[in-house]
C-alpha cells in the first residue's frame, strides 16, 4: 500500500504569501542624490543654458595687462576683454511606461485582504517598479551617458551629458564650448592609456594639485567605482586596531575620507578590462537640472505629478533623486490601461577646471 506524503497533497493545499514583496532589484543613484539639482527658470525652458568668462586668448580676445611707462596714452592694442560666451546643453528626456489588464485587476479584486487594497498594492508596485528603473537608469547616464542614447528603443535620442561621457573630458567640446579654443574650459583628466595601474595617494595628490592650480579650490567630493572604494580602502590595511571592548581586530570602516574630503561608491560608475574611475567633485559647479511641469502637462495627471524620482536598493535603503516625476495615464486600449513615468533634466558643469577624474585605476 502506497503511502501519502505532504507533497502528493501540496497541489491540493490552500497557499497564502507573506504580506511584504521581496525586491531583487538594486536601484540606488548615489551620485545623483549627491548632486544639488534646479529647476530651469523662466525664459530659460527651451534648453539648458548659462554664460561663462573663458580667460583664454582666442580670435582677438583675452584680457592681459602689461607694465607701463609713465605718462603714456592707453593704445588699442591695451583695450582688451576677456570672452564671454554660451554654454549650451539640450534637455535629456527620459520616460518609463507600463500598463496593468483588467484580467490582472480582477483577479487582485478576489485575492485576499480588501479588493481596493489589492488593485492599489499592485498599481502602486507598477509605479514604483517605473519610477525607481526611470531614477536608476539617470544616475547611471550621469556617468556614461554621451548626449545621445546608444542603445534601447529610440537609438539616436537625447539623454545626459554624463561625467565620463563628455562632460569631464580634458578635451573636445561641451555645451557648445571648445577646449581647442578654450583650454581653460577643460577638465582635469589622469589616464593612464587604458593600462590600470594601483591607486596611491600620491595619484590623488596629483590630481587635485591639477584641479587646484587650474581653479584655486579643492573638490569637495570623491566618487568612485565599488572596487575603486575597496582599493583605497585597503591602502589603511596595515594600520589595524585592536578593540579592547569586543577583543576584536577591526581593518575597516564604512566611512572613508581624503584630506577631508567625502569619498562615496556608486555601484554605477563603471568598471571595465580590470579599471576603475575616481572622480573629483565640487558641488558648487554641477547641477542637475529640471525641466518643471507646466500647469498645461499637469492636465490628466495622476497627483504624484510633482513628487520627486527616488532610488532603492529594493528594501530600506532611499536616495532621493530630486527630479520631479510625472505618471500619466494614457488612452486606454482593449482590456488594459497604460502609464507613462517621465522627467525632462540634464546635468550642468559651469566650471569645468574645478572638477577631474583618475581613470586606469587597477581592480584587481
Amino acid at each position: 500500500m502506497a503511502i501519502d506524503v505532504s507533497t502528493d497533497i501540496a497541489g491540493a493545499l490552500s497557499q497564502t504569501f507573506q504580506s511584504d514583496i521581496v525586491r531583487q532589484y538594486s536601484r540606488l543613484t548615489t551620485t545623483s542624490a549627491a548632486l544639488p539639482s534646479e529647476g530651469a527658470v523662466q525664459g530659460n525652458f527651451k534648453n539648458v543654458a548659462w554664460d561663462v568668462v573663458l580667460g583664454d586668448f582666442y580670435n582677438g580676445f583675452g584680457q592681459t595687462a602689461n607694465a607701463y611707462n609713465e605718462a603714456t596714452a592707453v593704445s588699442s592694442a591695451e583695450q582688451t576683454t576677456d570672452t564671454i560666451s554660451a554654454a549650451i546643453l539640450p534637455w535629456a528626456l527620459y520616460r518609463s511606461a507600463f500598463s496593468v489588464s483588467d484580467q490582472e485587476y480582477d483577479t487582485a479584486f478576489v485575492s485576499k485582504g480588501t479588493a481596493s487594497q489589492a488593485s492599489v498594492g499592485l498599481l502602486r508596485e507598477r509605479v514604483l517598479s517605473a519610477c525607481t528603473k526611470l531614477a536608476s537608469v539617470e544616475n547611471v547616464d550621469t556617468w556614461t551617458g554621451t548626449g545621445t542614447a546608444t542603445s534601447g528603443v529610440y537609438v539616436g535620442a537625447p539623454n545626459i551629458v554624463g561625467l565620463l561621457g563628455g562632460a569631464l573630458a580634458a578635451s573636445g567640446t561641451y555645451a557648445d564650448i571648445s577646449v581647442t579654443n578654450y583650454p581653460s574650459w577643460a577638465s582635469n583628466v589622469l589616464a593612464n592609456g587604458g593600462v590600470p595601474r594601483p591607486l596611491t595617494f600620491d595619484l590623488m595628490a596629483q590630481l587635485e594639485t591639477e584641479i587646484y592650480n587650474a581653479c584655486s579650490e579643492k573638490p569637495n567630493l570623491i566618487v568612485c567605482s565599488s572596487n575603486v572604494w575597496r582599493k583605497y580602502s585597503a591602502l589603511f590595511e596595515p594600520l589595524r586596531r585592536f578593540n579592547d571592548v569586543t577583543k576584536t581586530y577591526n581593518t575597516s570602516v564604512d566611512e572613508l575620507e581624503w584630506r577631508g574630503i567625502r569619498i562615496i561608491r556608486d555601484k554605477d560608475a563603471p568598471e571595465a578590462n580590470g579599471a576603475g574611475v575616481m572622480v573629483f567633485l565640487n558641488t558648487n559647479y554641477i547641477t542637475k537640472v529640471f525641466l518643471p511641469p507646466t500647469d498645461m502637462s499637469r492636465q490628466d495627471v495622476w497627483k504624484v505629478q510633482d513628487d520627486s524620482l527616488q532610488g532603492t536598493n529594493g528594501a530600506n535603503m532611499v536616495t532621493d533623486h530630486s527630479v520631479p516625476v510625472r505618471v500619466i495615464p494614457l488612452a486606454r486600449e482593449g482590456d488594459y490601461s497604460t502609464f507613462m513615468v517621465k522627467s525632462t533634466m540634464q546635468l550642468k558643469i559651469t566650471r569645468r577646471n574645478a572638477l577631474g577624474y583618475i581613470a586606469d585605476i587597477s581592480i584587481v
